[in-house]
């Protein structure tokens, strides 16, 4: 059902069964949207849900109604019970009809109301329905006929008989004659979805002042009209004082009913059928995303990507990687370079840590960080939200790797800060965590399934193993009253889902590649080439901001201006339209030297964009889903194979510009060292790849590299021109004319125009 893009219910108690559905077993939250549609965000698309019941055509109905046969057999049914109050229904032949029921309540309406003996009658028609099989329909029948006969046995001393059953399949006319001639309509079905039977009694009885009904509350238009009694059908007691108000004080009820008819008769199926296609039209898939569907029977869904979003080919970054000169890499560590395998344990009686049991990268990724590093030109940084310590063990073997704990709380990169650790706020006050900690564990005691996680500069109440509702409402008192305790500190109370978090304001890792950039641009020139690449949804930060720096926006600004579209509570507020952002993954064919540091100082702030050369950048998530990114892998596995392909550039391409740089003979007596040092390495290597049980066979074979460089002016003309496709199709997407609200209603005011001609041409043929 949320493959479409808007779901119907002709009742708010049906579609609040289907939110809590989605909420418990999804865990999808609605929202309420303008126009007073409710909306589900699933797949980044809003899946939106409409309550609006189905009408009845009144004045086709009316008319109808005129005909000679129904006002005759109508007549018929008050001749042959004048003088008596008539109770009419038009019910299926099944057990959820409540058939039983409603003569059990008859009965007890004559035993306690003496009056009403001999002067009723209820008049039951049930038709079979094909649901329900023909030898259970002939039992049931069986079984009501003995329970009519014996009521009409049991007052047959007050005149004719209290009940007349029909069980036999129901023409339109005699339904309708039935409601022109009962002065009550009565419905005790014990479950029942649309029953248009009060909508058309409403409307056969116009002309007639003494109107009334009793509905079962569990139908689902009891909660549509204003006048019907509402009743229990199990309780008989109040069934019958419902048939004495009906017959003694249905003059209170002239009003309500008066206005339900008003109602009835001002909104037809046709005004239903324009309103729902309005909403559709609103619904609409937006021009900006793909629609994928992934999945087959139970995990079929569709999902909306963005039109540029597309799988990352590894000799784009190839290409890219020989025709740069300072690169920078991005990596979140745990479902990127190593599968996520977080296991969360007990927490500590103090509260002060929550253990988890986690996987670092495999040998063989770590080799490949190693090759990147040894060339100066290349930084690698891993950002993860575990704390120092365990991302120091991880890596303690890869020399010159940039580290990011906490988020970006703490950061060590041996360009900016060497050996030593630094902290994006190193003045922060922790007086909050006391505070929240107490606060929090009170939470935990009364919500079963919840736990606290302690990150260091953070704070998370976690309950996603709690029962969704009893877990949300207990997040949201306890969101409340965080913020009103914390309220001066220099804090930010977040609530996600599943969780509630309080943490340090502007702590992300947007805002510490912002920082790394920045600064790496300072002290050593031009960025020309950003690989990032993250799994998390707290990766989407650091997207947002590398697709800002390319667009020029954050190279040509000083200050945190350029992170201003992340959220300091941790998380992207609104997703920027495509135009917002750049396109194709930031592939360029300029080239160029490197600007060197002098350069770089001061002019930055200076330099247009324009000036300024555009960078090769890549954004990449590890699975295809909405992302912030603007490619995707699908697997840790294909992450370690390119960069096993960026290991294998790095050891070829650039060995070939060292000897281009060092000339032949100087080129030749270092060759004899290098090759000692790749056979010892190679020697390591061959240990290792033995010893590692995960290593897999590369990808990339050895080239030359004339035919590479071919290869690479090709790839780059090819990206140009798919650039310039990608312009053209956006002008496009902007020029096309969805339907709008106007052509839609002139159509559906035309469509009801041809009717009422139809109609009128009808009308002199019946005269």
């Amino acid at each position: 059902m949320l493959c479409a893009d808007l779901i119907g219910f002709h009742f708010f108690e049906y579609a609040r069964h289907f939110l809590v559905t989605c909420k418990r077993l999804l865990g999808l939250d609605h929202s309420f949207r303008r126009g007073g549609l409710l909306a589900i965000d699933f797949g980044a698309r809003s899946v939106f849900v409409r309550v609006g019941h189905v009408h009845v055509m009144f004045s086709s109905l009316q008319k109808a109604l005129r005909s000679s046969s129904c006002r005759a057999r109508a007549d018929e049914i008050r001749q042959r019970h004048k003088g008596k109050f008539i109770f009419g229904s038009v019910d299926r032949c099944e057990p959820l009809a409540g058939l039983q029921l409603k003569i059990r309540a008859l009965d007890r309406f004559l035993e306690c109301y003496e009056y009403a003996r001999g002067k009723i009658v209820l008049i039951q028609y049930a038709y079979p329905v094909r649901s329900w099989g023909r030898s259970d329909a002939a039992e049931l029948a069986a079984q009501l006929q003995q329970l009519v006969d014996a009521v009409n046995a049991k007052y047959a001393d007050f005149g004719r008989e209290h009940i007349e059953l029909l069980v036999q399949e129901v023409e339109w006319e005699e339904r309708c004659s039935l409601f022109m001639a009962a002065d009550c309509l009565l419905d005790t079905c014990i479950r029942d979805g649309l029953n248009l039977n009060p909508f058309e009694y409403f409307c056969c009885r116009e002309m007639q002042t003494r109107t009334a009904v009793i509905l079962s509350e569990f139908t689902g238009c009891s909660r549509a009209l204003a006048s019907p009694i509402r009743v229990n059908p199990w309780n008989c007691e109040a069934v019958a004082a419902a048939m004495d108000t009906a017959i003694a004080g249905w003059e209170n009820m002239e009003l309500a009913v008066s206005r339900d008819k008003t109602h009835l008769e001002h909104n037809s199926t046709l005004n239903w059928a324009e309103d729902f296609v309005l909403d559709l039209a609103r619904a609409r898939k937006s021009g900006d995303f793909v629609y994928h569907s992934m999945g087959l029977g139970n995990t079929y869904r569709m999902m909306g990507i963005d039109s540029h979003f597309r799988y990352l080919d590894t000799s784009l970054v190839m290409a890219a990687f020989r025709n740069s000169r300072h690169r920078v890499f991005f990596f979140d560590c745990e479902g990127t370079l190593a599968p996520d395998q977080r296991r969360l344990a007990m927490m500590q009686k103090n509260g002060e840590q929550l253990f988890a049991a986690g996987r670092p990268p495999s040998a063989q990724v770590q080799r490949c960080l190693k090759a990147l590093l040894k060339n100066p030109k290349n930084t690698i940084v891993i950002l993860s939200g575990r704390d120092r310590g365990l991302l120091e063990d991880w890596f303690r073997d890869v020399k010159g790797i940039g580290l990011c704990a906490e988020h970006g709380y703490y950061y060590r990169l041996d360009k900016i800060t060497g050996d030593e650790w630094g902290c994006m706020c190193p003045d922060a006050d922790f007086a909050w965590k006391s505070v929240a900690m107490e606060l929090m564990l009170q939470y935990v005691k009364r919500t079963q399934g919840s736990f606290i996680e302690n990150k260091g500069s953070a704070l998370v109440f976690q309950y996603r193993d709690a029962d969704p509702d009893f877990g949300q409402l207990q997040a949201k008192d306890l969101s409340s009253h965080l913020s009103e305790l914390l309220f001066g500190y220099p804090v930010t109370v977040v609530s996600g889902k599943g969780y509630v978090e309080v943490k340090l304001l502007g702590v992300n890792k947007g805002r510490a590649v912002e920082r790394i950039l920045r600064t790496l641009s300072t002290l050593h020139g031009d960025i020309d080439f950003i690989f990032c690449i993250g799994d998390d949804r707290s990766d989407e930060d650091m997207f947002a901001v590398v697709n800002i720096w390319n667009s020029g926006e954050g190279r040509s600004q000083e200050g945190p201006n350029a992170s201003s579209v992340i959220s300091h509570k941790g998380y992207i507020e609104q997703r920027p339209p495509p135009q917002a952002l750049p396109r194709g993954g930031g592939i360029s064919a300029d080239e160029g030297p490197p600007s060197t540091a002098a350069e770089a100082e001061g002019p930055l702030a200076g330099l247009s964009k324009g000036q300024m050369k555009e960078p090769y950048v890549f954004t990449c998530t590890v699975g295809k889903k909405p992302s912030h990114a603007k490619y995707y892998l699908m697997d840790t596995g294909e992450v370690s194979d390119l960069l096993g392909a960026l290991r294998l550039v790095s050891e070829t391409y650039d060995q070939f510009h060292h000897s281009q740089s060092l000339g032949p003979r100087a080129f030749a007596a270092s060759t004899e060292g290098q090759q000692q040092q790749q056979q010892q390495q190679q020697q390591l290597d061959e240990e290792e790849q033995e010893e590692d049980e995960e290593q897999e066979a590369m990808p990339v074979q050895r080239h030359q590299h004339s035919q590479q460089h071919q290869q690479e002016q090709h790839l780059l003309r090819e990206l140009e021109q798919q650039r310039e496709l990608e312009q053209q199709q956006q002008q496009q997407q902007q020029q096309q004319a969805f339907w709008s609200t106007d052509t839609i209603r002139t159509g559906l005011s035309q469509l009801s125009l041809d009717t009422e001609k139809d109609a009128a041409e009808e009308k002199p043929q019946s005269n």
